[in-house]
Parts: structure tokens; C-alpha cells; sequence
């Protein structure tokens, strides 16, 4: 439902396959998730071997239900093996659904005879031309001497053409069909807005733990783990519910509106060949009432990425959107499966791997567009405009590489609204556009949602999203597309002299020697720990600790991967934003005193109020005179806790960098 099918549009299916016996094939398309078609193709003959076929969808009878552009947009299409065929070898290569016009090639040939004689042209993967031919182009007098042939919906490779005549064949050069530039658009998207479970109940549904379903009915044997849940399923009617009359986290339907849930069901024990389960659907209440998706056709071993808008998806009472405000959320996993009429069976089990309900995306100041290459290469714009059609709208930037991934756009000078995104990607041959999903709402007085674990009421999220739209820090991205900041992380040494040099503007540098013994030329932080060491940031450790021999050249070791304290924050933000140093007479904090060698870079992070230590009272701190706050240099600082000391740094008074 995500990509709704144009019908009117694209209405040629090109299809590669490979059959060892001749039969009948057809295209079944559909409205929604369900099994029932709303028509399908006329038949096609399949021949032997390797063929490329072409089908006009809008010559199908309809099925009864009615032709290809009558009932349109389509969310399904099927395509069945060979019919008449008993034990066949059915084989795929690719398949593409196309409009009728677009690139164009010339064919010409040599023609010097006379009459009525026609010449065969013929696509081939072959260079021989009597290897089998794989798709007729076209059958035209041989005095044309020439046939201009529209390529559209051939996948790219590389192609010979056969002409063929009286008996006698010849082949052309090499045509080279080129792989066009694709791109998906990651965020905005259905997974990069604000995350229910993050902001309501504190943490994620996350697989690893079977805490994630306040309930579960019909499975069992559920593991749990880092790749997620698996578990049997042991009756007719297996419901895992995220929430179950959860009173104290009602959902706001206003704001929470896209259900994105990944699974794989297994096939039946006595039917290993059954192909899917017509049975999988979302269930939750509105207060008063109980409302159903329409079943989702579920295809058996195959990963099940469903992306729902809650406000339009098809419901099996007739009603429409997503309101009031739901205590429980349910997901069917499946029913039993009749497979076409014979006995009935359970699915043997199911995998769960991750589950999202999220809010459209939100931009304060500034958003992270984050897109992934599909194919080819090249570079693409970037545009907005309000109603997601027509390609007409305002440029966010222009030529980046497709490669890049990512880009910061900054919103501030955009009024309040809603917007959505398209990319536009290019090389020397061929252009494709894509919009957004879903829209962006700049909201100048909230927050942006940039991490999917960082929520807009997080104690950090400001500071973190500051330094994330100035590219000091970022998430790491998920199988799933979204992307964790982990905030509650500790922090390494190496995160540290990373975002240190990128918010004191310093260049990275790459010198062919390593300063420290554990930090090789080419690793991951290598550029930015140079950096640091030869602006006297960092010194690292002398060789001969535990683990630490001593090289020919006594290298020092830098401990990239040792979680950062308090006290190393204090010093190389102070160094690195170029502070002068500030030794007060009287300490602030009761716990480091003038004699502490971290003493005057604390004092210095504390004058430009980047620290501000805790209250004493707590365990092992003692209240003296004065009450004194403990700033603890040797606790170690969270990857939260960091980015808000490095966002105050930035505006801090005095920074010279």
C-alpha cells in the first residue's frame, strides 16, 4: 500500500523467465491486502527455455471484476507459473511493470535485394546468432532497412539484436542498456518520525526481550534475542498485543498514525509447498468499539516489511481512519491455511523482527533527508513542495552523490507547515524522481526527530539534535531503516576525539604514521584522533600496561574503545574549544581539589558553565561547608550527556573556535 500502482501509468509487465515446458501464464492483479483479485491479464504463451515477455495488463478480461484501468491504483500483482505444465522448472530473472514509451533505439541493416522479403529482429543475451532468441522486437520489410525499437521496460544489461531472414541469420554489436539511478527515501518516512513506545513507555519494542507484548495468546516457545523473536504458533487465532488495556498509555490517534511491523511466518509442518497465509491483520480499539484491518496476504518464509497509515487503512467493518484513543494494539499473526480447499493447518511458526508505531516527522530548525541507493550511481537534487505531485517544487540542493546517503537541510527560514520531500537522481543516460512517503512538519517551537530512540521531550534531545544538524555526531542505521542514537550509551575515547575536532572546526588528518599503537592508518577514527593528537588534545597512555608492549619505537596507546570519564571530557572540550585556563583559589566541587591534575581543565569547563556537577547528599558525598556539589571526573559520560556538553560549549561565551 506504500507504492500504490498507478494503472493509468504503467500498464506493461516485462518479465525474464525460464520454463522447461511450454504453457499458459496470467497476471492476477489487487485493490488491497486481500487474496481476492479485482482481475487479471489475458493468458500468454510461455515457450521452452530462456524468453523475455511483454504483457498489456489493459488486455485482460477483468476476471469478471473488471479491466486494469478501471479499478486502479493497485497494491498487489501476481504472476502464476506456466499452466498444463505438471513438474516443471519454473525460473525468474526480473520483471518490471513500465509505461509504454521512453528510450528509443535505431536498428539498421544492409538490404540489397528486391520483393516482398521480411526480416526477424530478436533480443538476445547472446552474441551468436543462432543462439536461441529471447524476445521477438519486430517482423518489417527487409527494404525498410531500418526499425526504431522502444527499449522501456527491458532491464538493464548488456544485449545483442539477431536479425533473421530467408534461412540466414546476422547479429549486431554489443547494446549496453544502462542501470538507471534509484533511490528510496528513508526520512521522511514512516519509520523517521517520533517513536510511541520511545516517548510513552520508555524504551522500544524491542525484540531482544519478550517484555516488548503486554500479552500473547495462541504461541509458544517464544525466544527472545538479538535477532528477534521466534516462536510457534499453537492455535487457530495467535495474537501478540504490544498493548492490552494499557489505561496509563492510551494511544493519541492525532499524533501516532504509522504501524510498521517486520515479520516471517513458516509454512505448514504437513505443507512445507504452501505458498501463504491469508490471515495476518492489525486489531486495536477505539474505547469503545473494536475496529480490524483487512487480512494482509502473507507470503510464507519471505520477510514481511508492512507499513501501515492507520488513518486509511482498509478496515473489515467498513469504517474508515484511526480514532479515539486505543489501550490495546494487537497484531494477528496469521489463520489457519485451507490452501485451496484441502484440510486445514496451522503455520508451523513465525519470526518477529521489529514493530514501530510513529508520527509524521518533525523539523525545528533543521532535518536529516536520508535516502538509500537502490541501483546505478550518479548524483540526485533535492526539492520540496505541499502536495506531493507534479515535481514542480523548490530546490533544497542540487548534484550531491547518490553515494552520500544523507543530507542536513536547515528549515529555519520555511514558515510552519507541512512538506514533503522528492529526489530527482541523474547520470549520463537516465533520470528518476521519487517523493516522500510521508510529509515533514516544520514546527519552529518544537523539537526535530532525527533518532528514533532520541524523543522530542528527551532531557538531551535539543543539545543532541543541535550537534547532529551541524554533523558532529550521528546514529547508526538499523536493518529496518531507522537510526539509533543510543543516548544512554557510554561514550568512547574515540567518539570523544571525533566530535571534539569536528566542533572546534578542526580538519581531520591523515598522516601515514600512527601516533598511538592502537590506532592504525585506515581505521575508523584514525583521522580525527590524529587530528587530536597534533593539536595537543590528546597524549594517550605510555606503553607497558597490561596488554601494552612496547614497540622499537616505545609508541604511546590511545585506548580508543575505553569508556571516556568526566574528568577526559573536561580537558579535551577545554583544549579543543581553546580556552584560557582558569585555576581558581577555591574549588568548585568538593571531589577535585588544585592538586588533581584535571583540576584546572574541570574548572575551565565549569566557568563556561558546560558542567555542573551534582548536588552533594548523595551516596559517599558528604555535605561540607558551603554544600559544595561533586562533580565525579572519574564516572564515565553517556553519548547523551556528551552531546550536551559539547552544544553548550558551542555557545559558550569565549570560544574562540
Amino acid at each position: 500500500m506504500n507504492y500504490p500502482v498507478d494503472a493509468n501509468r504503467f500498464h506493461r509487465l516485462w518479465v525474464r523467465m525460464y520454463s522447461a515446458q511450454p504453457g499458459l501464464s496470467l497476471l492476477f492483479f489487487f485493490k488491497h491486502y486481500t487474496y481476492a483479485a479485482a482481475g487479471n491479464s489475458d493468458f500468454f504463451q510461455v515457450q521452452p527455455g530462456w524468453h523475455i515477455y511483454s504483457v498489456d495488463l489493459r488486455q485482460g478480461s477483468g476476471g469478471g471484476s473488471g479491466t486494469w484501468t478501471q479499478k486502479g491504483p493497485y497494491a498487489g500483482l501476481r504472476l502464476d507459473a506456466p499452466w498444463g505444465a505438471n513438474n516443471n522448472l519454473v525460473q525468474y530473472d526480473w520483471a518490471r511493470l513500465t509505461p509504454d514509451t521512453g528510450q528509443a533505439v535505431n536498428i539498421a541493416w544492409n538490404y540489397t535485394g528486391a520483393g516482398t522479403s521480411r526480416v526477424k529482429l530478436y533480443l538476445s543475451h547472446s552474441a551468436d546468432p543462432t543462439a536461441d532468441n529471447e524476445y521477438l522486437i519486430a517482423d518489417v520489410a527487409a527494404s525498410s532497412r531500418a526499425y526504431t525499437w522502444n527499449t522501456t521496460g527491458v532491464a538493464p544489461a548488456t544485449y545483442y539484436v539477431h536479425a533473421e531472414m530467408n534461412g540466414a541469420t546476422s547479429s549486431s554489436g554489443a547494446l549496453t542498456i544502462n542501470t538507471s539511478p534509484l533511490v528510496k527515501i528513508d526520512a521522511p518516512g514512516p519509520l523517521s518520525g517520533e517513536d510511541f513506545a520511545q516517548r510513552e513507555l520508555i524504551s522500544s519494542w524491542n525484540p531482544s526481550t519478550c517484555g516488548l507484548f503486554q500479552y500473547t495468546s495462541g504461541v509458544g516457545n517464544l525466544t527472545c534475542d538479538a535477532t528477534g523473536v521466534q516462536g510457534q504458533i499453537t492455535n487457530n487465532d495467535p495474537q501478540l498485543l504490544w498493548l492490552n488495556r494499557d489505561y496509563a498509555h492510551p494511544i493519541d490517534t492525532a499524533r501516532y498514525r504509522y504501524m510498521n511491523v517486520k515479520f516471517k511466518l513458516l509454512p505448514p509442518a504437513v505443507r512445507p509447498w504452501s505458498p501463504f497465509n491469508a490471515g495476518t491483520r492489525m486489531t486495536w480499539d477505539e474505547g469503545s468499539q473494536w475496529a480490524q484491518s483487512e487480512i494482509i496476504l502473507a507470503q510464507y518464509n519471505v520477510w514481511i516489511n508492512s507499513a501501515w497509515d492507520m488513518r486509511t487503512v482498509p478496515r473489515i467493518d467498513g469504517g474508515s481512519g484511526w480514532t479515539g484513543s486505543p489501550t490495546t494494539l494487537r497484531f494477528d499473526l496469521a489463520e489457519q491455511d485451507d490452501a485451496d480447499g484441502q484440510p486445514d493447518a496451522l503455520p508451523a511458526g513465525f519470526q518477529f523482527e521489529s514493530a514501530h508505531l510513529t508520527s509524521d516527522p518533525t523539523s525545528g530548525q533543521g532535518t536529516i533527508i536520508r535516502w538509500t541507493a537502490l541501483q546505478g550511481n550518479g548524483t540526485l537534487d533535492l526539492f520540496w513542495d505541499q502536495n506531493a505531485a507534479g515535481y514542480n517544487g523548490t530546490a533544497i540542493a542540487r548534484s550531491l552523490p547518490i553515494a552520500q546517503g544523507s543530507y542536513v537541510w536547515n528549515t529555519a527560514t520555511l514558515p510552519n507547515g507541512t512538506y514533503y520531500v522528492y529526489v530527482v537522481a541523474h547520470d549520463n543516460y537516465n533520470t528518476s524522481r521519487v517523493y516522500s512517503l510521508v510529509p515533514i512538519i516544520v514546527n519552529h517551537s518544537g523539537q526535530s526527530t532525527l533518532f528514533t530512540d532520541v524523543p522530542t521531550n528527551h532531557w538531551a534531545a535539543a543539545e543532541i539534535n543541535e550537534i547532529a544538524l551541524k554533523g558532529i555526531v550521528n546514529g547508526v542505521r538499523q536493518n529496518d531503516t531507522t537510526v539509533l542514537f543510543s543516548p544512554g550509551n557510554s561514550a568512547y575515547r574515540s567518539h570523544l576525539s571525533k566530535m571534539v575536532v569536528l566542533a572546534a572546526g578542526i580538519i581531520p588528518e591523515n598522516p601515514a604514521s600512527a601516533t598511538f599503537h592502537d590506532v592504525a592508518p585506515g581505521s575508523s577514527f584514525y583521522t580525527y584522533i590524529e587530528a587530536a593528537a597534533s593539536h595537543g588534545i590528546i597524549s594517550g597512555y605510555p606503553c607497558g600496561g597490561p596488554g601494552e608492549p612496547c614497540d622499537g619505537s616505545n609508541q604511546r596507546y590511545f585506548r580508543p574503545n575505553n569508556n571516556v570519564t568526566r574528568g577526559q571530557t573536561a580537558k579535551m572540550v577545554s583544549l579543543a574549544m581553546g580556552w584560557s585556563p582558569v585555576t581558581p583559589g577555591t574549588p568548585t566541587f568538593a571531589d577535585i581539589g588544585a592538586t588533581d591534575g584535571a583540576y584546572t581543565y574541570v574548572e575551565t569547563a565549569a566557568a563556561h558553565n558546560i558542567i555542573s556537577g551534582y548536588p552533594c547528599g548523595g551516596a559517599s558525598e558528604p555535605c561540607g561547608a558551603g554544600g559544595k556539589p561533586y562533580f565525579r571526573p572519574s564516572v564515565s559520560v553517556t553519548r547523551g550527556q556528551l552531546s550536551k556538553m559539547l552544544a553548550r560549549s558551542l555557545s559558550a561565551a569565549g570560544t574562540t573556535k
